[in-house]
């Protein structure tokens, strides 16, 4: 391997595991956040070559708190079980504000989360004990805004999406 394109893949790694290890309770804004997940994109961009991304955020919303990387999971599932479908899997992530709402979108175009997986994750929404990604960033989102939602589904394009519609920050 190339040893400049080895020493940024470390290079990423450390700041992903210096930035994942340290107060993790603490919150962090989404500029912050989105570097840190860019890194890990950068990482699987190099490991795969037809994998891609984009992420779009304004720049409005750079300094709004938020839990700390809690996308994260919603990024690692799709790159997870995207690849099990596509060679060629695309991730979107998108943050838009509006009026009061800020939501989050991580979408791919792999289509494998099935209805009964959806239901499923639905379902564990208030159980106290899950060990599932999205549930998890669910439950850190909710302490953090009074009021989340969660969106899953697959269009037919065979694009499935997670998005987190959340109104009145809680936690300052």
């Amino acid at each position: 391997m190339d040893a400049a394109l080895t020493q940024d893949l470390i290079q990423n790694l450390t700041r992903i595991l210096r930035y994942s290890i340290t107060d993790l309770e603490k919150e962090t804004t989404i500029c912050q956040d989105l570097k840190i997940i860019e890194d890990y994109l950068i990482i699987h961009k190099i490991r795969f070559e037809h994998f891609s991304y984009d992420i779009v955020c304004p720049e409005t919303v750079d300094n709004q708190p938020i839990p700390k990387l809690f996308l994260l999971p919603l990024v690692e599932n799709a790159i997870k079980y995207g690849m099990q479908y596509r060679i060629d899997l695309h991730i979107d992530i998108q943050i838009t504000w509006e009026a009061d709402s800020l939501t989050f979108l991580v979408k791919d175009n792999a289509g494998g989360l099935t209805k009964q997986e959806r239901l499923a994750i639905l379902d564990s929404l208030e159980s106290p004990h899950t060990q599932h990604g999205i549930v998890n960033s669910y439950k850190r989102l909710s302490n953090f805004f009074s009021d989340v939602q969660l969106d899953l589904g697959v269009n037919r394009q065979g694009e499935t999406w997670v998005k987190f519609i959340t109104k009145g920050l809680t936690h300052v």
